[in-house]
C-alpha cells in the first residue's frame, strides 16, 4: 500500500491522532466484503444475509438483495458489489444457470457463488465453466459461507465439502429432459447446457450439434 505523509507543523497532536485515526479507518474499510443475495424468498435473503454481518463480525457486509432478475438489473445500477450469491433455482420463468452467464458477460469481474440443493457434478461444471467462484449447497452452515466467500474474494474456487465426496454411483444425472420441465428454456439450449456440463469446449459443442460456434456463445 502507498505510504501516507503526514504534515505535523502548525497541527496540534489532537489533530494529528484525529486524521491517523480516521484513516486507519478506511483502511479497516477495505477489508470488508461488500455482498448481494438473489433468491426469490425475501425470508431467505434477508436471514442469511443478517447471519453472515453477525457471524463474521462485521467482516461481511450486505448492500442488497433481490428476488427476481428485474431488481437485480435495477439494483446494479447503482450497487456494486465484490461478491453476488445466486440460487440456482428461482421462479418458474427465471433461471440462475442462464442468468450467471448474463451477469458475468456484464459484470466480468464480479465473484459470484452459486447457491443450491443441487447436490449435482453436472450443475457444478456447468457454473464453473461459466465463470462461477463457487458452489455453495443450502444444507450447508453459515459458517462454511463465510469461508467460502473469504476464498474466492482471494481468487480461490470454493466448492461445498458434500460436493466433492459424491460418489460416482451416486451422483444425479441430469437430462435434457429435466432441463426442460425444470426451466424456460429451448430444446437446443437445453443441448448445449448438457454439453457445457460434460465441459465440452464451444468448439466441440458446434461439431456434435452440428452447428456455428457462433451460435453456441449466444445460447
Amino acid at each position: 500500500m502507498k505510504s501516507i505523509k503526514i504534515p505535523t507543523s502548525g497541527y496540534s497532536y489532537y489533530h494529528i491522532f484525529t486524521v491517523t485515526l480516521h484513516l486507519k479507518t478506511l483502511i479497516m474499510k477495505n477489508d470488508i466484503i461488500s455482498c448481494f443475495i438473489v433468491d426469490d424468498h425475501e425470508l431467505f435473503c434477508t436471514s442469511l444475509s443478517d447471519s453472515l454481518e453477525k457471524m463474521s463480525l462485521g467482516s461481511i457486509h450486505f448492500v442488497g438483495h433481490a428476488t427476481t432478475e428485474a431488481m437485480l438489473w435495477e439494483k446494479l445500477q447503482n450497487i456494486y458489489p465484490a461478491v453476488l450469491l445466486l440460487d440456482i433455482s428461482l421462479k418458474k420463468e427465471e433461471n440462475g444457470l442462464l442468468l450467471l452467464v448474463e451477469i458475468k458477460k456484464k459484470f466480468p469481474r464480479l465473484k459470484i457463488i452459486m447457491l443450491t440443493t443441487h447436490n449435482n457434478k453436472q450443475y457444478l461444471n456447468y457454473c464453473l465453466s461459466q465463470g462461477a467462484s463457487g458452489y455453495f449447497l443450502k444444507t450447508s452452515s453459515t459458517k462454511n459461507l463465510i469461508e467460502a466467500i473469504k476464498k474466492i474474494i482471494h481468487g480461490g474456487i470454493y466448492i461445498d465439502e458434500e460436493l466433492e465426496q459424491i460418489a460416482p454411483s451416486n451422483s444425479i444425472t441430469i437430462t435434457e429432459q429435466t432441463l426442460l420441465a425444470r426451466y424456460p428454456i429451448t430444446k437446443r439450449e437445453a443441448e448445449v447446457l448438457l454439453r457445457i456440463a460434460k465441459g465440452l469446449t464451444n468448439k466441440e459443442i458446434a461439431e456434435q450439434l452440428f452447428i456455428a460456434e457462433a451460435t453456441v456463445e449466444t445460447h
